[in-house]
């Protein structure tokens, strides 16, 4: 998984078995706002999570291999 900033920095890391990861970026950016990469070791045999509150409720909400997120709040 890797984590980019506005300004280009970049942390990686490596999930645990439950395929949580938890990145701290090298400095916070001014809008609170990043990239997340996520590189699937073995396509066709692992598959994007569900990224909804609905869960398994809501199939069709799969994560794609890169999101963005807003810290800022």
């Amino acid at each position: 998984v890797t984590l980019t900033g506005e300004d280009g920095a970049v942390r990686t890391a490596v999930t645990a078995a439950d395929g949580t990861v938890t990145l701290k970026p090298a400095k916070a950016t001014a809008s609170g706002k990043y990239r997340v990469d996520v590189v699937n070791p073995q396509p066709g045999l692992l598959y994007p999570a569900f990224a909804s509150r609905e869960g398994l409720a809501a199939p069709d909400g799969l994560s794609s291999s890169t999101e963005f997120v807003d810290l800022s709040g």
